[in-house]
């Protein structure tokens, strides 16, 4: 009888360690990981960036979010993104992407633009036709490849609101090849992106005072 008791009691323990063991859930779930702001955003160039974060939550409960990747580059136009994770005790790794587009201020400009000179010293005028770039590593500057209608001239200028400067600068320019230096100031007008270089000085093979008008096509 005794035998018959203690069989008895080993099938009841070990079926209780079946139950037990079958009511055991695996943690094979990854915690959800919420950005705070938005997963797309624009950054201007040259600005120091800070993500605005996430949060994480794992079976309800909050838990510890890390960046792993955090590849904005806030000198170089361009897009980015950056990744926060959170991984569980179990192993389980969520993860959410913000991509961060860092963008020039002067991108309105960008543009092909007809152009008008007036020679203020001489009373001789022309035009021609050129396209405007920004840089890629300067905020706020633009670059011409045809400056003042000289093959060769690109020259540099930069925006501040509705203000435009040309730092002096010398390119080899013209035909036949010649150093010019120009400089000059103007002003923008921020809703057409059309402006107007008045006086644009030029010192070398002529010196020369004039006035530039560039109007987008």
């Amino acid at each position: 009888m005794k035998k018959y008791f203690v069989v008895l009691i080993s099938i009841i323990l070990l079926s209780g360690s079946i139950f037990i063991t079958s009511c055991e859930k695996d943690d094979s779930s990854a915690p959800v990981v919420t950005l705070i702001g938005d997963a797309k955003i624009t950054h201007v160039l040259n600005v120091p960036y800070v993500d605005l974060g996430a949060t994480a939550i794992d079976d309800g409960d909050p838990i510890e979010v890390i960046i792993e990747v955090n590849e904005v580059e806030v000198n170089m136009i361009g897009t980015y993104k950056v990744i926060w994770t959170a991984i569980d005790a179990a192993g389980n790794k969520g993860s959410a992407e913000r991509e961060v587009t860092v963008y020039n201020e002067a991108n309105f400009l960008i543009g092909n633009y007809n152009i008008h000179v007036t020679e203020t010293t001489s009373g001789l005028e022309y035009d021609y036709t050129d396209m405007v770039l920004v840089a890629g590593n300067v905020n706020n500057q633009i670059w011409v490849n045809k400056f003042n209608n000289y093959i060769g001239a690109s020259v540099y200028m930069l925006i501040s609101g509705g203000t435009l400067t040309i730092p002096s600068q010398t390119v080899s320019a013209g035909t036949p090849l010649v150093q010019r230096t120009f400089s000059g100031t103007g002003v923008v007008d921020v809703n057409t992106g059309n402006f107007d270089i008045q006086p644009c000085v030029e010192i070398g093979a002529e010196n020369k005072t004039s006035a530039v008008n560039y109007v987008k096509q």
